[in-house]
């Protein structure tokens, strides 16, 4: 009995966590989180790594979040009265590398220039909607 306990434990371990349809981000959040509602990431970057490709990143306060470079069709969504923001100090604040048939979505974000090249950068996506 011991032996198939063991078993399934070990099972259970080997199986990656899966990504979510939606994650969320907080300025409370930490990036080791799993991006659910109640244990946020701290940032975009963060919880994009752990959202279903189609799925939806919502900032649930006011915060900066970083800057994110987005590889599938996403939504990144902030409600309205939230200030979710994106300081760009160098670089890019919004690169977009997504598949050919990638609909990407910003909603409700801040991107401000703090020195950085541009606020959001499209190289590859079907869509963009700002």
């Amino acid at each position: 009995m011991r032996h198939v306990f063991a078993f399934v434990i070990a099972v259970f371990l080997a199986i990656p966590a899966s990504a979510a349809q939606r994650t969320f981000v907080s300025y409370r959040g930490s990036d080791l989180n799993p991006c659910a509602v109640d244990s946020p990431c701290r940032s975009f970057a963060a919880a994009i790594a752990q959202t279903n490709a189609n799925g939806e990143v919502v900032a649930v306060d006011s915060a900066g979040y970083g800057p994110v470079t987005i590889t599938q069709a996403v939504t990144i969504v902030a409600p309205l009265g939230v200030h979710a923001g994106i300081s760009v100090f160098s670089g890019d604040g919004v690169t977009i590398n997504a598949g050919l048939n990638d609909v990407v979505v910003l909603r409700n974000l801040y991107i401000n220039s703090q020195g950085g090249v541009n606020g959001v950068t499209l190289s590859v996506a079907a869509a963009l909607h700002i």
